[in-house]
């Protein structure tokens, strides 16, 4: 296998995969393969560089919360330093007992490790009103925050872009996240009528890709997989979904400026 098993693949604005589950093992499998460390991130985590690397389920479990744990962040500010911004949110674990002590775990494209993986845990505090904050982040860069109660019986999990890549039209709402920094995204979509048929169309330079969808009966598309490349050498791409009552269309940049720090 060649040093890049993508090289052939990052050529133009392409739909490689659809799945109506989760994006988790997609996740797994890129960024095991070609994701290397490339920024930093400023969420609490003190000793994240240190301990082995373990995958996400393989210290929580599967990626659901306990009934009745909601898990939710709050944006509660915003600074701009000379390089990047730094964003703080609030963990909000409704449902979550206050009786127990918990342990808190971050993932995030595999950046604590070169290797991938699970930071933390920041051990022994409560979720409800814990601070995170974040800095050098990407466009459309996602990090996922889990807690587990110390005596393994409560769980939670949130899901977030602090600088998503999205766009809204009536009740639709499309948005790309990165998998591998300037490469690959995954696109998802909710609010669509369900079961209907949407077409989706790539574009970047002169390339353009069309194809067609099934919402599923909740409203959500399946995920998609773009890959970006540098036929024309343009950095500026678009992913529209045409539906019955809405067309969103989400405008991103694939290559080196997608890479900026926000």
């Amino acid at each position: 296998m060649s040093a890049n098993p993508f090289k052939l693949l990052l050529s133009a604005p392409l739909k490689i995969a659809t799945s109506p589950q989760r994006r988790a093992p997609i996740l797994l499998l890129i960024t095991t393969m070609l994701v290397t460390s490339c920024a930093g991130i400023g969420a609490s985590p003190q000793n994240s560089e240190s301990g082995p690397v373990r995958k996400w389920t393989d210290v929580l479990g599967a990626e659901k919360n306990s009934p009745g744990v909601n898990a939710t962040v709050k944006e509660t500010g915003r600074i701009r330093k000379e390089k990047y911004t730094e964003v703080t949110y609030r963990l909000i674990a409704d449902g979550a007992p206050e009786d127990k002590t918990y342990d808190i775990y971050f993932y995030d494209l595999g950046k604590f490790s070169s290797n991938g993986g699970v930071a933390g845990p920041i051990p022994g505090v409560n979720p409800n009103g814990f601070n995170l904050h974040f800095h050098k982040m990407m466009r459309g860069e996602w990090v996922e925050v889990g807690f587990i109660s110390q005596d393994k019986s409560v769980k939670g999990f949130v899901h977030f872009a602090p600088f998503p890549i999205e766009a809204f039209d009536k009740s639709c709402h499309v948005w790309l996240e990165l998998i591998v920094p300037g490469r690959v995204f995954s696109v998802d979509g909710e609010g669509f009528v369900p079961g209907e048929s949407v077409t989706t169309i790539s574009t970047s330079g002169r390339e353009k890709l069309s194809g067609e969808l099934v919402v599923a009966e909740d409203g959500k598309l399946p995920v998609s997989i773009v890959i970006a490349g540098n036929v024309w050498k343009q950095y500026d791409a678009n992913y529209t979904v045409e539906g019955r009552d809405c067309r969103v269309s989400v405008d991103y940049q694939w290559g080196r400026p997608s890479t900026e720090w926000q």
